[in-house]
C-alpha cells in the first residue's frame, strides 16, 4: 500500500469526515507526528493547530499484517475502518499496547489517582502532553496546581517502567553541583509511571539561538563523565541497530515522499556501505538521545534530561546525534562553529573519539532527522535542509573510504 495518503491532510480529513468521525465545521488538522512502526506500516498523528493533543488522532497503515494485538483490538470494534485509505484510525486511549490505556483521555479519573501521590488539598489541571506509539509506548501528563507549580507523568510499559525505575534508582547516583542528570520525582509502580518536576531554564538550543554558547562546554563535559560510567545496560544500540533504524525511517519517508526517495535510498545504501570499513566498536554508557534540547540551562546550572533511551553504545553516536542537531535551521542568533566548541571541550576531558566512526553516525544522525522532520508541521523548510546535509555527509563517507583504499 502507498503510505503517501496518510502524509496527505485532505485526504486524511476527507476520509476522517465521510465515516463520521469529524464533522464538517472542525477546524483544519496539521500532521503533528508519524513514526514507522510494525513491518513498513507508518503511524501518523494529526491534531488541531494551538488545541493541544486532546483533539488527535492517530491513522495507522492495516497493510503487511498486523500484529496480534491490533487484531484483538480491532475485534473490539475500537478503532475505525477508513476504506478509502486502506488504514484504521484510534484515539490514543485505545492504543492495546499501554497498561494504562484506558486513562488516557480521562482527565478526572487520572487526576483523582495522581492525587493519591501528591500532598493533600492540591489541585490538579491535567492535560495530555505526549503521546509516542512507539516500543516505549510512553504517554506523558503536565499538571499543576493553583500556585502554578507544575509536574508531568510519564506513563509507559512495563518494562520500560522497570528498566528506567532500575537506571535512575540505582545506577545514577544523586549528583550535586553546577551539572548533573535530572532524577524523577517519584515513582508510581501501579501506573506504571514515572514522575517529575517541570525545571526552571531554558534549553540549549534556545541559549545558542539567542548567541550564548557558554554552556556548550559544561554540556560536553557533562556527556563525557556520563560516557565514564561502567553501568551494566541490557539495551544495546550498536551500527546494526543504528542501520535498522535508519532504515526504517528511510522506507517509510521514501513510501510517504517519493520525490526523497531517491536520495534517501542512495544515502541509507553508502551508509551501510561505509559501515562495513569502520573499526571495531568500542561501547559505553550513552544517552542515545543526547541533542541540545536534552540540556536545561538555568543560570549556572546545567542539568541532563531524558534517559529513557539509555543504552551501551559507541560514543561517537551521542556526539555525532548532538552534532547533526545542530544543523537544523536556527532562528534567531547562532552561535559562531558551536559543534567544534562542543566537540574540543569533549576532547579536553580525556575522551577518544574516532573520528571515522563520529563521521558515520554523524551522516546517521542526519539521515534520520530529514525523515523526521519530513513529518512535522514546518516539513517544507527543515526537511529539504537536512536531506542536503546527509547526502553531503554521506558522500564525505565514501570518498574518504576511497582514499583510503
Amino acid at each position: 500500500m502507498d503510505l503517501k495518503p496518510l502524509v496527505n491532510r485532505p485526504a486524511v480529513e476527507t476520509a476522517l469526515a465521510d465515516a463520521d468521525l469529524r464533522p464538517a465545521e472542525a477546524p483544519p488538522l496539521e500532521l503533528y507526528r508519524a513514526w514507522p512502526i510494525w513491518n513498513g506500516g507508518l503511524c501518523a498523528l494529526y491534531r488541531s493547530p494551538n488545541r493541544g493533543l486532546s483533539g488527535a488522532w492517530a491513522v495507522v497503515t492495516a497493510h503487511r499484517g498486523l500484529p496480534e494485538k491490533i487484531r484483538a483490538a480491532l475485534a473490539t470494534g475500537t478503532p475505525v475502518l477508513l476504506p478509502a485509505l486502506g488504514a484504521f484510525v484510534f484515539q490514543p486511549r485505545n492504543d492495546p499496547r499501554l497498561p494504562e490505556s484506558e486513562s488516557l483521555g480521562r482527565r478526572r479519573e487520572m487526576e483523582r489517582r495522581l492525587a493519591e501521590y501528591l500532598p493533600e488539598n492540591r489541585r490538579l489541571r491535567i492535560r495530555l502532553r505526549s503521546y509516542k506509539p512507539l516500543y516505549r509506548a510512553m504517554t506523558e501528563y503536565r499538571f499543576g496546581d493553583r500556585v502554578g507549580e507544575a509536574l508531568y507523568l510519564k506513563i509507559q510499559t512495563r518494562y520500560a517502567f522497570r528498566s528506567l525505575r532500575r537506571v535512575y534508582e540505582d545506577l545514577v547516583p544523586s549528583s550535586e553541583g553546577p551539572a548533573q542528570i535530572v532524577r524523577p520525582t517519584s515513582y508510581l509502580p501501579d501506573l506504571q509511571g514515572i514522575l517529575w518536576a517541570e525545571r526552571p531554564g531554558r534549553s540549549l538550543r534556545s541559549c545558542l539561538a539567542k548567541g550564548d554558547a557558554s554552556a556548550l562546554a559544561p554540556s560536553a563535559r557533562l556527556l563525557a563523565a556520563l560516557h565514564r560510567r561502567a553501568i551494566d545496560l541490557e539495551r544495546l544500540h550498536d551500527r546494526d541497530r543504528e542501520i535498522e533504524t535508519v532504515s526504517e525511517w528511510t522506507g517509510a519517508t521514501a513510501e510517504a515522499f517519493p520525490e526523497m526517495a531517491s536520495a534517501l535510498e542512495a544515502a541509507a545504501s553508502s551508509l551501510v556501505g561505509a559501515a562495513a570499513e569502520l573499526p571495531s566498536p568500542r561501547l559505553v554508557t550513552a544517552h542515545r538521545d543526547f541533542h541540545d534540547e536534552q540540556i536545561l540551562v538555568d543560570r549556572d546550572r546545567l542539568e541532563l534530561l531524558d534517559l529513557d533511551t539509555l543504552a551501551r553504545a559507541e560514543p561517537e553516536l551521542d556526539v555525532g546525534n548532538f552534532l547533526a542537531h545542530l544543523e537544523l535551521p536556527a532562528d534567531g542568533h547562532p552561535v559562531a562553529r558551536p559543534g567544534e566548541r562542543f566537540l574540543d571541550a569533549y576532547l579536553d576531558t580525556g575522551a577518544e573519539l574516532d573520528g571515522s566512526v563520529l563521521a558515520w553516525h554523524r551522516a546517521s544522525s542526519l539521515l534520520r532527522l530529514a525523515c523526521v522532520y519530513a513529518f512535522r508541521p514546518d516539513s517544507e523548510r527543515r526537511a529539504p535542509h537536512l536531506l542536503e546535509r546527509a547526502t553531503i555527509a554521506v558522500d564525505r563517507l565514501r570518498h574518504r573510504q576511497e582514499v583510503t583504499a
